[in-house]
């Protein structure tokens, strides 16, 4: 991913001339902000139940991480995703680890 993104990066700032004035590291920012949305948005839908289903027919786990640091909304968004699965007639389970 950090290669991708440094490719991606130094295509786009490549031959690019700055205007009198312009500060390298807003121009730097500013193209790895999109190189990252580029990067991180879906080619194509996702329909999370339609996949569960397909697992669920193969007798295979569908497995979801949530990944984050400290107060970003990770067991929030988790309990959201587990009680909307249970609503689909799902079996949940959460497995929890910390680095402390």
């Amino acid at each position: 991913m950090a290669e991708k993104l440094y490719e991606s990066v130094a295509a786009s700032l490549e031959g690019k001339k700055l205007a009198s004035f312009t500060r390298i590291s807003s121009t730097v920012q500013a193209a790895m902000e999109e190189a990252l949305v580029r990067i991180l948005t879906p080619r194509c839908s996702i329909d999370i139940l339609r996949d569960v289903h397909a697992a669920r027919e193969q007798r295979k786990p569908y497995v979801v991480v949530f990944v984050g640091v400290n107060g970003v909304g990770k067991s929030t968004n988790l309990a959201k995703v587990a009680y909307w699965l249970l609503q689909h007639e799902m079996n949940v389970m959460i497995a929890a680890c910390d680095t402390f």
